[in-house]
């Protein structure tokens, strides 16, 4: 029953930040989308299906978690990705808050 729990905290963990990501991200959303390898015609999709660069942002995450489960779309992978596109102040926010 631990490893279920600890799967549960996990993702609930990985969920919110996804959700400070999506936030903070701005503009910067297409760039961390394809960082993550997620494919230009499903960044396109996400354009097309949603207004909001914040649900954008949060859509292009969601995908990535779908597309790599718990043990790819970790928040290691998530935290080099926001340094590669230099969101350093969002990528230290996550690690601060020692969900890495």
């Amino acid at each position: 029953m631990a490893k279920v729990d600890d799967l549960d905290e996990a993702i609930k963990k990985m969920e919110e930040q996804i959700q400070f990501v999506a936030k903070e991200i701005g503009s910067a959303w297409r760039n961390l989308g394809r960082k993550l390898k997620i494919r230009d015609c499903e960044i396109e999709g996400i354009v097309e299906e949603n207004t909001s660069t914040e649900e954008r942002a949060y859509q292009v995450l969601k995908k990535w978690m779908q597309a790599n489960g718990t043990h790819g779309a970790t928040s290691h992978v998530l935290y080099k990705a926001l340094i590669a596109i230099g969101k350093t102040s969002i990528a230290e926010k996550i690690g601060r808050c020692s969900l890495i």
